[in-house]
């Protein structure tokens, strides 16, 4: 249902709401739902990734986290600081 509204209300082009409804249900726990919404959003800049990297590491999923900052590196996308303080936890 939330890929419905999503889709419909055209917010995958809004980096700032994607960046808070991955934040928001990451932290409920609901890591699935985060990870969807990044998964389905086709523009993801280095905010939206490092949300998701820290939203793996807050629910446990460290090799999540890893992997998708093997991703990163290998595809020659920008990180900085908080990328990196994300995947250290």
């Amino acid at each position: 249902i939330y890929n419905d509204v999503i889709v419909k209300m055209g917010i995958e082009t809004n980096s700032k709401l994607v960046n808070s409804l991955i934040n928001t249900f990451s932290k409920c726990g609901d890591i699935k739902m985060a990870e969807k919404i990044f998964n389905e959003t086709k523009h993801k800049n280095m905010i939206i990734r490092n949300v998701m990297i820290d939203g793996y590491a807050e629910n446990g999923m460290n090799e999540k986290a890893l992997q998708l900052f093997d991703t990163i590196i290998n595809n020659h996308l920008d990180f900085d600081q908080t990328t990196l303080t994300s995947v250290l936890k």
